[in-house]
């Protein structure tokens, strides 16, 4: 991309601080790269002085890659580009000496915090506990701790838990096991280097002298203990260079629901007495599209104010109405049906819909009709995978070999080893140094059966993980897959489900070795430790091997935030699903102008066609037939309707489960 104007006019900005509101599409990335590479070139900063802090490690990734391709791979692989969580991981993987740690500390999912929270409190059952840790998860990221207790107690009763003082003792007690148990959990990794570096000034003053130059990008995602971490780590009174930019769009802050607050940028601007940039110019969306979202936008009063706009020419986005959820299903499906028709090689289409709950009928139509599609999934999805959750384990041991619930993760795997018999392992290993590695130590002959097997494992283990490099991360799945803890599932008869096992494990490798390339190390374990802190790993292309199909993508407007498409369907823009209106509490001007933004992020995902539908009723599992009307945002965006009539045979009261044995009982294998 060629800079404009205004984005030299950021690049070579030296402000010690710098807010940069980039709209939708308008080339963040490429302008975060090129300031990057200025400042490097005029002498401001070394790459070993950069640090940037994106919210996926996908952003991450990318960001290296298009500086190894816009300069030298000495900065892609010096400069410190990082997700949040996985600098916090790095901090304290650093520093676990000044937290009072004896290892590095292990990251627990939230099964294994589930447990850890109901073996120290029996009277708290899985539904409380899930419930109280997603509580405590919030409270965390609005900088709440164990020393708040009367705030967290009324924070607990305003949550409605029936018993807040019973609650919080449980947290006390969840926390004081996790650092029994040398673990943390995903806020940890914000909230301890938090509370290191306010505490020990020789940690703060070496993190803050490496940092010349910060950038923050999807500044508008953050939290409070985010940004409290960003302005703990910028110190502008330090002698040189010394520029933070946060860039970010209030426009598309669409996670207040985990703790996310567009009035961060404003805390950022008055913090830092930072001066504003602006990047307007839209290059992805045709110029309709981009004035109908702008002119929809413009409804939230309280945004910063800016002005998108593009020059691309196209077509006015389409909008249609439907009856029924059915209906909507199969003209989106028809729809589909005619665009494949016409790019049939290397595009992509994007149906995005509110909830999830509104994809069961949207895949129905589509396999009704032998349309393949690809149903984006959640992080969580691919690292809780039977075949990735024991090599996850795998690595932790290795990592930190005090880790007895890593060692636990792995008893399903092990044959002879029951849950009664890996207690009684640990208790060896607690009684002899609290190692793994200490059973290598012991006489064979004197040892269980049960610790026998799982020092076999541990020995073999040790000798796997040594090699680096990407022989020696192959090396280590291969004996995981093959001899090690899932060889017990070589045996399974689902020859179909081998396949996909072991083609999981060679995607996170191949993801694992891409970023060993991109950083010039051939260190894989911690490459693979911090795969967890991002998302499921992404297939990266390789040369020779042809046209690439064009391929249909269903997600929710959530998990499409930061990607692109050459034509997008927007399923539902209808009042009660966008804007999602389930209480009056929802109708709230506040509630309203985060939908409001989820509107605008749909719409400006496109980079050609657009086209919405609205019906007139949603049917869903275990819920009544829900009325509506068409979304308030279509007429605040310009937009009219044209009704379509009725794609199928169905009725408003048919059932939806109904609705798809019907389509499913014509539907051919995918």
């Amino acid at each position: 991309m060629t800079p404009t104007a205004e984005m030299q006019r950021i690049c070579q900005d030296k402000s010690t601080a710098l807010l940069v509101l980039a709209s939708a599409g308008s080339g963040k990335t490429s302008c975060s790269i090129q300031k990057i590479m200025y400042h490097v070139a005029e002498g401001d900063c070394n790459p070993e002085d950069i640090l940037a802090l994106t919210f996926s490690n996908a952003a991450a990734i990318e960001m290296r890659e298009r500086l190894m391709l816009a300069a030298s791979s000495d900065i892609a692989a010096h400069a410190s580009i990082k997700t949040f969580h996985g600098y916090g991981n790095s901090v304290i993987r650093n520093y676990y000496h000044e937290l009072k740690r004896s290892a590095p500390p292990s990251l627990i999912n939230e099964t294994e915090q589930l447990a850890v929270l109901i073996d120290n409190e029996s009277r708290i059952d899985k539904k409380l506990g899930k419930s109280l840790l997603s509580a405590w998860s919030y409270a965390k990221q609005q900088t709440l701790n164990m020393r708040n207790r009367e705030p967290l107690l009324s924070y607990l009763a305003q949550r409605g838990f029936p018993n807040p003082e019973l609650c919080l003792d449980a947290l006390y007690l969840f926390e004081e096991g996790k650092r029994q148990a040398n673990v943390v959990d995903y806020d940890d990794l914000i909230r301890m280097p938090i509370s290191l570096l306010t505490s020990n000034e020789r940690v703060r003053s070496e993190l803050q002298r490496h940092n010349r130059l910060m950038l923050i990008d999807e500044f508008q995602d953050t939290n409070r203990i985010q940004l409290h971490l960003a302005c703990l780590l910028f110190n502008q009174n330090l002698e040189g260079f010394r520029s933070i930019v946060a860039i970010g769009d209030d426009d598309q802050s669409i996670y207040r629901w985990r703790g996310a607050s567009t009035a961060n940028i404003r805390v950022f601007k008055d913090h830092f007495n930072a001066r504003m940039a602006t990047l307007s110019q839209n290059f992805r969306c045709p110029a309709p599209v981009v004035a109908a979202a702008a002119k929809m936008i413009q409804h939230n009063t309280k945004r910063l104010p800016k002005q998108p706009f593009s020059a691309i020419p196209g077509e006015v986005p389409q909008v249609f109405g439907v009856r029924n959820i059915y209906d909507m299903a199969e003209a989106i499906a028809s729809n589909v049906q005619s665009w494949l028709s016409t790019h049939a090689v290397g595009k992509e289409l994007a149906i995005l819909y509110r909830t999830n709950r509104m994809s069961h009928s949207l895949e129905a139509a589509l396999n009704q009709r032998g349309i393949a599609y690809q149903l984006e999934s959640n992080t969580v999805a691919f690292f809780e995978r039977t075949e990735i959750r024991a090599l996850m384990a795998c690595a932790r041991l290795l990592a930190n070999t005090s880790d007895m619930m890593a060692l636990r993760a792995l008893q399903p795997y092990l044959k002879g080893v029951g849950k009664a018999r890996m207690d009684g392992v640990i208790d060896t290993i607690q009684k002899n140094g609290g190692r793994i590695d200490c059973l290598l130590t012991l006489p064979e002959s004197e040892l269980p059966v049960a610790v026998v097997q799982v020092r076999r494992i541990v020995d073999e283990l040790m000798v796997m993980g040594a090699a680096p490099g990407r022989e020696g991360l192959e090396a280590f799945t291969d004996w995981i897959m093959r001899t090690g803890p899932l060889s017990v599932l070589n045996h399974e008869s689902d020859l179909e489900m081998q396949r996909k096992r072991e083609a999981n494990v060679d995607l996170l490798v191949e993801s694992i070795c891409h970023e060993m390339t991109i950083t010039d190390s051939d260190i894989w374990l911690d490459s693979l430790l911090n795969a967890a802190l991002g998302q499921q790993p992404r297939e990266h292309d390789i040369d020779g091997e042809g046209p690439v199909a064009s391929r249909v993508v269903l997600c929710t407007i959530h998990n499409a935030k930061g990607a692109e498409f050459d034509s997008t369907i927007i399923a539902g823009m209808s009042e009660n699903i966008l804007p999602l209106i389930r209480s009056p509490a929802e109708a709230s001007e506040e509630h309203l102008a985060e939908e409001r933004r989820l509107a605008f992020v749909a719409m400006t995902r496109t980079k050609g066609t657009l086209v919405i539908y609205h019906a007139d009723t949603f049917n869903f599992p275990g819920s009544d037939p829900i009325p509506s009307s068409p979304s308030r945002f279509l007429k605040e965006a310009g937009l009219e309707i044209a009704q379509l009539d009725r794609c199928v045979s169905t009725s408003t009261d048919m059932s939806l489960e109904t609705f798809t044995q019907a389509l499913i009982s014509r539907m051919e294998p995918r």
